[in-house]
């Protein structure tokens, strides 16, 4: 089993941030390769889009489905984000699909987040595998207080890291084909927000690409 914590991203260095993004790109191709006995020149590892079926200004692809359609929120959060409708406040809320699984032949991993929301006020969050928990976090045990951190510029975020292996190795939430990436957030306030999970795709190079399998 492995062991995951999240370590604040302004914690580590840009070199370091692009060490465990690395890595984990590293980690989920020998994974595709030995899971599909696939030829690792046949694999493409590539960032996970998320949003919803029915958005239609998005590729004829989604990786992770959410579960209400939002507006894209600001620069850098791409079509992240979270709808206030799915959101109540102070307590965990499902904020992706509970019936998109992961289409076929393909892997996907996620090593951390960031929270792109205009204010910072994530008290948790809970990443599931259909009803096992793969990691819960606090992000205000380990970034103390949110309203400082935000009004002092830094970045609200982590990247989860494996404490059982040396330096710096990536702690990557994987799900296969199938099932259902489940991601539940609690704010203090039921309102939109962005917050970015730094989630990557693994599947054979020249698949056609598509919206994620309905269970």
């Amino acid at each position: 089993m492995v062991h995951v914590i999240g370590v604040p991203l302004e914690d580590l260095t840009i070199e370091e941030r692009r060490s465990v993004r690395i890595k984990a790109a590293q980690y989920l191709l020998t994974k595709y390769c030995k899971d599909y006995n696939a030829d690792p020149a046949d694999v493409l590892v590539r960032d996970a889009l998320e949003a919803t079926p029915t958005d239609a200004n998005v590729p004829d692809f989604r990786d992770i489905a959410q579960r209400t359609a939002v507006v894209v929120g600001p620069p850098g959060s791409a079509f992240w984000g979270q709808a206030a409708a799915d959101l109540v406040a102070n307590t965990l809320s499902r904020v992706t699909s509970a019936t998109i699984a992961v289409k076929d032949k393909t892997l996907i991993g996620i090593y951390g987040f960031l929270d792109n929301s205009a204010v910072l006020d994530l008290n948790a969050m809970r990443y599931l595998r259909g009803r096992e928990t793969l990691l819960f976090v606090t992000p205000q045990q380990v970034h103390g207080n949110l309203t400082s951190l935000s009004s002092s510029g830094k970045m609200m975020g982590m990247m989860f890291i494996d404490i059982d292996q040396p330096q710096l190795t990536p702690g990557v939430l994987v799900w296969k084909e199938g099932q259902i990436v489940g991601i539940e957030q609690s704010h203090r306030a039921a309102a939109a927000r962005d917050v970015v999970q730094f989630a990557l795709v693994a599947e054979i190079a020249g698949e056609q690409a598509k919206t994620g399998n309905t269970v």
